[in-house]
């Protein structure tokens, strides 16, 4: 008996009719209707008849002054006063003169039901760097009030970006009850205000803290979080992290570690990031993990020491782990053993993939003779589900040979090694190629590239720390 094809009704029905529905839906699920087909995408930005976007980034404002930019936007306003306003992107340094007018700005958008607001309020080009040490301490200060209407409601606000400003500490975030992605840059903001902001948006999805330098202890626990992606970057005064978050899935981190990461309820968690660029001797982070369920990672050289190296952290087994990325900043022979440590400290049943990326700034005679000292002996640590290795800016150094020899011997899976050589490097070529070829006389079962051709890369292509 033939099926009877399935009829998208939905989508024969007029456009008018369409839209009305996507008025209706909040700002995430409208967007999603966009994969359906071709009818649908972008139809989801033209579901208000006479709304706009408004654009006043450094991008867009031809690099006006403050106060030329200041009457650009009166005058876009009062053409366009009455429109619902979709999205807000405003970046205007606010000098003393221009604080009335922003925060009209900012309660005329909001009272248009503005779902997307960018305001960058960082002095950019208008001022030399040394200045930027004497306006710091008078960043433009957002009241809760400035996003509430006439009548108190709150507002519909549904991702929100702001930059080089401060949260009044009053700042509760009771009224951001459609708020799904905050990102704050370089904003004062303080311990209080990140847990109140936990607890108040319900709909919450997405958090970024970059450079917010007054947190010291993050706390991101609540009950009935929906926060599936966190990211702390450079907050370089913060202690502890602690993480209860039953929906969190990325957790990305970077800059100087805290003395305590503590994930007390993270069964969903799968993606991590953990590197950071800032040299700490004898500075040990204690990391606490009930539930370890982490797919993807990517941990840096000082990660491997001051975290995976401690003897207070409990991790567990990386019993789900699939692909592992280290970013080295040193290749020493101690850097040599803290991945040794690594393997031998955890269990690894279903690792399919490591990508190791070399550091690049190792040319001196001294550094070089110091990179090809004997090696310490390599432990047997086998891979049973490995398949592939890709070692970046590969020099031939002898502890970077010693870790092809290493996967070669250990992992009785292993399909594929590729060896990305620096372009800076005088790495003679057919003399590696006949090394390694020595070695696969004794396996038989590994291919080699010595170019990388883009085809493999690690699922953290984009990190945030440069070697």
């Amino acid at each position: 008996m033939e099926e009877t094809p399935q009829i998208d009704r939905i989508s024969q029905l007029p456009d008018i009719l369409r839209l009305h529905i996507l008025s209706l839906l909040p700002r995430r699920y409208a967007i999603r209707t966009g994969v359906l087909s071709n009818q649908w995408k972008d139809l989801w930005k033209h579901r208000f008849p006479g709304s706009i976007s408004l654009d006043f980034s450094e991008k867009c404002s031809g690099g006006l002054e403050p106060d030329d930019l200041a009457a650009h936007v009166r005058s876009i306003f009062l053409k366009y006063h009455c429109w619902r306003i979709d999205s807000f992107h405003l970046s205007l340094f606010v000098f003393d003169h221009l604080q009335e007018s922003v925060t009209s700005w900012i309660k005329h958008v909001v009272s248009r039901d503005v779902e997307d607001i960018n305001l960058d309020f960082h002095p950019g080009q208008f001022l030399r760097p040394a200045d930027l040490l004497l306006i710091s301490e008078n960043r433009f200060t957002l009241f809760e009030h400035y996003f509430q209407d006439t009548n108190g409601c709150g507002p519909v606000i549904a991702v929100m970006r702001l930059r080089w400003c401060e949260l009044h500490p009053d700042f509760s975030f009771q009224s951001f009850r459609s708020l799904e992605v905050l990102n704050l840059f370089q904003v004062d903001v303080t311990d209080s205000i990140v847990e109140r902001l936990v607890s108040n948006c319900p709909l919450l999805e997405c958090l970024e803290l970059r450079e917010c330098n007054l947190l010291v202890y993050i706390e991101v626990s609540h009950p009935n979080s929906r926060i599936r992606r966190l990211a702390i970057i450079d907050c370089l005064n913060v202690e502890e992290i602690k993480i209860s978050a039953s929906n969190l899935q990325v957790f990305h981190s970077h800059g100087k570690f805290p003395t305590k990461y503590l994930f007390e309820s993270t069964p969903s968690l799968n993606d991590v990031i953990m590197t950071s660029c800032i040299e700490e001797h004898l500075r040990k982070a204690e990391m606490v993990m009930g539930d370890n369920h982490v797919e993807v990672l990517t941990l840096c050289s000082r990660a491997l020491q001051h975290i995976f190296g401690s003897t207070n952290s409990n991790f567990g087994a990386f019993g789900n782990l699939r692909e592992l990325q280290l970013v080295m900043m040193q290749m020493t022979n101690e850097n040599v053993m803290d991945i040794f440590h690594f393997f031998r400290e955890f269990n690894f049943p279903v690792l399919e993939k490591i990508f190791i990326e070399f550091p690049t700034d190792l040319k001196d005679t001294p550094v070089f003779n110091f990179m090809n000292l004997p090696s310490a002996v390599a432990p047997e640590i086998h891979f049973n589900n490995l398949k592939m290795v890709k070692l970046t800016n590969f020099k031939n150094y002898k502890n970077e040979m010693m870790l092809v020899r290493f996967f070669i011997k250990n992992a009785v899976s292993l399909e594929n090694i590729i060896l990305v050589l620096d372009h800076e490097t005088d790495c003679n070529f057919h003399s590696l190629q006949n090394e390694v070829s020595l070695m696969l006389r004794e396996t038989g079962q590994v291919m080699v590239q010595l170019d990388d051709d883009g085809s493999v890369c690690p699922k953290h292509s984009k990190i945030y720390c440069n070697i």
